[in-house]
Parts: C-alpha cells; structure tokens; sequence
C-alpha cells in the first residue's frame, strides 16, 4: 500500500510485522509486537504507528530510546529534559498507541487500560493534550503536524513542530515497508499459472502423526527450520516421531545434490496435514490474526509447512530461496492473492507467510530463526515477483533476469564454518568480514566484483541492511593511473561496492 500524507491513522495494516522487526532488529521486537497486538482493537494503523517511532528515535539508536524506552519525545518538551521513568518496551508501545488514542479520538475510551507505572509517565504529556485546543478532527498523517494557537496565544502543533514532520514520517514508512503497486484498473489478473515445482515424493504413512481434512489450497504457509539436515529429518519422519508437509534442503549441510531439492512428505490433494506449526499457546503478529479468524485447529489444518533444513543460524543459499519461493508463490496464486497485495491476504489484514513462532510464541520456539527472519521481506518481494509474472497479462516488460553470482568453489563451506580464514580465487584476497552493513546510498548487486558485471539482484535502496561475509579489492588502471576498488561480497553472494555502505571498510595493504 502506497502511503502519503493524506493516508489515514486508523486503517488496515499498511506494512506487515515480518518487514517491521526485519528493520528494526529483534532487539526492538518485544516493542513491535505489542503495538501490533495493541492496534487490533485501536485500529491504529500498526505499520505507521513503528514508522513514527523509527523517525523519532532514528531507528531505534536514540538515547530517549536506548536508555528510557521512549517511543516517541513523549512526556518531555526537549531532548535536554529529564525522562520521568524508565518503561520495557511492552510499556513503550502502550504509551505510545495511548497518546495516539487520545490525540486522534479526544477524549480517550476509558477502556484502553493502561498501566498505572505508564500512565504516571505520561502525566506532563496527557496534561498538554488535555490543555490544548488544538483543530479537530486529526485524522490523517498531516494532521500530526497542524499548527494552532492555544489558549494562551501560544502557538502549539498537534504533534510534530517540523514542518516536515509528514513528508519525513511518510519517507520513513516507504523505506520500512515499500510502496506496494496497486494494479491498473486495466489491468487483468489470472490465477493459476504459477507451476507446482519439481518434488521429490516421499509421502508419509498413515499413522498418530498424519491427520486427514486438510483443503488442497492453505491459508497460510508456515516458514520453520529443522534443526537438522533434509534426510535426517526424513528419517525421523519414517520412523513414525512426527510429520510435516515440505523439507528444503541447503547446500552447507546437505550438499550441492540436495540443496533446493523440495521433499512432499504430503500430497497436497489428499487432505492430510502434520501437526508441526503449534501449539498455539502465545501467538502474536500474523499468528494471533490467524488464530483468531481460524481458530486453533486450523492451525495446522489449513496452512502449510515449509521446513528448511540447518539450524538457525545456518546460511540460505540460492537454491533453498529459489525452493522457499517457488512454493510459497504457489500456494499463495492458488489461494488468488494479487501479486500487488502479497503477503497481504486479501480483506483479512493479515500475512499468508507465517513465522513458526507467530503461532507458539518466541518463548516456547525461536523457529525460523534469525536468518530466515532477516531474509523474509527478501524473500516477500521474490515472490511478489513470480506472481506477478504469472498473473498479469499486459504489455508491460518482463521481470528483469539477474546474472547467478561468480562465488570461489570453497564458499559454501567456508560459509558454514564458525571461523573460516582468509582464502584466494581467481587472484584475489577473499578476507573474513562477518558483520552487519547498511546502504548510505543506492548501490549495485553484481555478479561478480566488476562496475562492468551484469547485475545478480535488485539494486540495494537506502538503509537496507545485508550481512558482509567477505571483502576483496580489485586493481581498474585509467589514464595509466592504477586504481584500487574496496567490495564487499554479501552472506547471499553479491558484489557491492563497499563506498556505498556503513560501516567503513577499508583494506590498507601493508
């Protein structure tokens, strides 16, 4: 969904909470969920409400944040103001979507039960709303920053006192979450076209793990990870401990054969289902959503599982997305959901892509664990792209096609070492670099480290985050002169130029 100025604070989700933490980081999850929880009832817009803290508290780094959990400058007239308290991130969100309420409603329901620890937080701030005079109604994401006078003659804003405040929540908001394309009115949709990928059929015996009355096409399908490898998960399958519908191998633990390879320990026409993706015992996010539209038993009836082999902390690799990808796309054509409303379920306000977790709760499962997390919106946007190819048939140009990535045949294996060493190929130092980077400007994904390689991905945006595996300097001579480049090459593959991200890295030879 496109977000502008005119974009209202009550409304349907206009992002989702898998693109939110993926921005954020999980170190800022506790307070995302809870504002997606809360929003539910309030019907807040959640993906603005996360968008406004990121612009307040830059990204989550701002003192008022780190040291005090405030949200959003609330309760103080000046960052040189003393915070009055100290809140968790649950509080944080409370508070929050509290002043919200109340600025948008005016008076406050008072069923919205708060605190008391937060309402004693905000008692500065709740004084000034309840003081002021300020233009009603506040209904959109201009109206934060209306300007009026007050009582007093004082000039007040609703909210924001930079004149920018709207135009730079809203960019804020189109980094975190995209602008999702609505398609033409001309434009015609046909479902049915994403292909079903290549199987390998290792289909369970009926058994205490199977269950029957599952539909062909799910509601949901749910992302896990194994915690071991495609065929000795296999094995435990056969030997009766338990059943799911998809295994995904990666090529770090199960080798360069079976990475991406597809097992369907279920056919999907023959109404069985496994019980992998509970128990439902504290869902959150897409997960509550579901459950609350579904019920509890309908979390393992009517979606999906899609387990990808490794721990989680084990790398993906191009073949296990491209796996991940092609089943998530065709089970979400079969449910017909736009490719411009992906992952959106259509009227449901709700992701087709669930994170295991969403349905038991990070306490009782880490599953999928923080690879698979971070590479969700990734993965999210991949898909969007088979659908629309599929679904769409005008004239528009097709889908552009990325290079594979030239990558040392000792890659993969470094990848899975927990200390691997600097290595050469094709003449260049590949140096250990695991971090985390962010783009400072646009920047090129190449298939190699050349300005002239073809591109192997779409180009990195502003603020977007990857994970630096290695680093490689190569030598361009111009006008006689030689010239070293500094590149980094990305955990998934990719060449970029290491000027364009944060960090600064640098290699000095000595």
């Amino acid at each position: 969904m496109t977000i502008t100025a005119d974009s209202p604070l009550i409304g349907n989700p206009s992002g989702t909470i898998h693109e939110a933490i993926v921005w954020a980081g999980q170190e800022n999850a506790e307070y995302i969920r809870e504002v997606w929880r809360l929003s539910e009832w309030t019907g807040l817009d959640p993906a603005l409400i996360v968008a406004q803290w990121a612009h307040e508290t830059a990204d989550g780094t701002s003192p008022r944040w780190v040291n005090n959990r405030n949200p959003a400058g609330l309760g103080i007239e000046a960052d040189s103001d003393a915070d009055p308290a100290t809140l968790t991130q649950t509080d944080a969100a409370q508070l929050h979507i509290w002043c919200l309420v109340f600025t948008v409603t005016k008076p406050l329901s008072a069923a919205f039960n708060l605190p008391q620890s937060t309402r004693a937080f905000t008692t500065r701030w709740m004084r000034k709303i309840e003081e002021r005079n300020y233009p009603h109604p506040v209904e959109t994401v201009a109206d934060l920053q209306k300007r009026y006078v007050d009582s007093s003659g004082e000039p007040q804003a609703v909210w924001g006192w930079d004149e920018r405040y709207a135009s730079k929540l809203v960019a804020k908001h189109r980094a975190m979450f995209g602008a999702q394309e609505a398609p033409p009115v001309s434009e015609s949709l046909v479902f049915g076209r994403v292909p079903y990928p290549a199987v390998t059929e290792r289909h369970l015996p009926l058994g205490g793990w199977v269950k029957s009355g599952a539909p062909a096409v799910p509601e949901a399908v749910v992302w896990h990870r194994m915690i071991g490898t495609l065929w000795g998960t296999d094995g435990w399958f056969f030997g009766g401990n338990a059943a799911t519908a998809y295994g995904i191998g990666v090529v770090s633990i199960d080798g360069a054969d079976d990475a991406g390879r597809i097992i369907e320990w279920m056919d999907p026409a023959s109404g069985y289902y496994g019980e992998s993706s509970g128990p439902a015992k504290a869902p959150y996010g897409d997960g509550a959503l579901f459950v609350e539209r579904f019920g509890v038993s309908g979390v393992n009836r009517l979606t999906k599982a899609i387990e990808i082999s490794g721990n989680y902390d084990t790398p993906l690799d191009e073949p296990a997305r491209a796996a991940i990808v092609a089943l998530t796309a065709y089970f979400a054509d079969q449910r017909r959901i736009p490719w411009s409303l992906f992952p959106m379920v259509p009227d449901q306000g709700r992701s087709f892509v669930i994170w295991h977790q969403e349905f038991t709760g990070p306490a009782e499962k880490v599953c999928p664990g923080a690879v698979v997390m971070a590479e969700t919106s990734a993965l999210i946007a991949r898909v969007r792209d088979v659908l629309k190819a599929a679904q769409t048939v005008t004239d528009e140009p097709k889908p552009p096609v990325y290079a594979a990535p030239e990558l040392p045949d000792w890659w993969a294996a470094h990848a899975a070492q927990s200390w691997p060493s600097d290595a050469d190929w094709n003449g260049l130092r590949f140096r250990v670099a695991r971090r985390r980077a962010e783009a400072l400007k646009p920047a090129v994904r190449r298939s190699r480290p050349a300005d002239d390689a073809p591109k192997s991905g779409p180009n990195l945006l502003v603020r977007e985050k990857v994970n630096v595996e290695r680093t490689v300097q190569t030598e361009v001579v111009k006008n006689g002169k030689t010239k070293r480049i500094d590149w980094i090459v990305t955990s998934d593959g990719h060449y970029i130029r290491a000027a364009s991200v944060s960090p600064r890295i640098v290699i000095a030879p000595r």
